[in-house]
């Protein structure tokens, strides 16, 4: 019998190696989805080492191409279907590979908040949708006075410092949440927040059949 072969085109901008990461087993369990037919496949992944900045992180750039790299090699996402915002170039450490990364590669408010109106626009029942994000996340100060504790949850985008005078420019969890959300019913949304002050990207209280959501901490104190 004739075998056709797959071919594996890598992420624009990462060169794929076998390395085993905490993040990659992770997306192989969240997305073993072998679902096949007319529904799409679209990821929007990112990272967030914040390079210029002296708290910066090290491995959060990695991960999102990682996990991206995992999407495509054991979830059938197509390239073109994966998007990859970062701040740096993959694997590299000097800090000067941030303006080598393409403006509209950047995970910056606008990019980040652009991608997920592409990610969830025109989704169908039975499409497969993925959202990752790894970098800082705060709690800011709840303008609407929503949350019971007077704070909503955030996530820096890179460029979380050009904010209006001493304010920082910061995306709240509540507008990734409503993003999401708006997808319709049947169609399948894994999510990885690699941050902290986040639960409320997804709603943590339970689940249609009152479980909790599996692998969220509900924190009771």
């Amino acid at each position: 019998q004739a075998q056709t072969a797959q071919t594996h085109r890598p992420i624009s901008g990462w060169a794929p190696h076998d390395t085993w990461s905490p993040a990659r087993g992770l997306v192989a369990r969240a997305c073993g989805l072998e679902r096949v037919g007319g529904m799409v496949k679209r990821a929007l992944c990112i990272g967030c080492n914040y390079p210029s900045k002296k708290y910066g992180l090290s491995g959060a750039v990695n991960d999102a191409f990682l996990i991206a790299d995992c999407l495509q090699r054991s979830c059938g996402f197509q390239p073109e279907d994966i998007c990859v915002l970062h701040d740096m170039l993959p694997g590299q450490q000097a800090k000067s590979s941030e303006r080598l990364v393409e403006s509209a590669k950047r995970p910056t408010r606008s990019n980040i908040l652009q991608r997920l109106q592409w990610l969830t626009r025109g989704a169908r029942p039975g499409d497969v949708l993925f959202f990752s994000f790894a970098g800082y996340g705060l709690q800011v100060d709840d303008v609407d006075g929503y949350q019971d504790e007077g704070l909503d949850e955030a996530i820096l985008p890179s460029d979380f410092a050009e904010g209006v005078g001493s304010d920082f420019s910061v995306i709240v969890a509540s507008d990734i949440h409503d993003a999401l959300m708006s997808v319709p019913q049947d169609c399948v949304v894994t999510v990885i927040m690699d941050c902290d002050h986040a639960t409320s990207v997804v709603d943590v209280s339970g689940t249609v059949d009152g479980r909790l959501v599996k692998g969220l901490k509900l924190n009771t104190t």
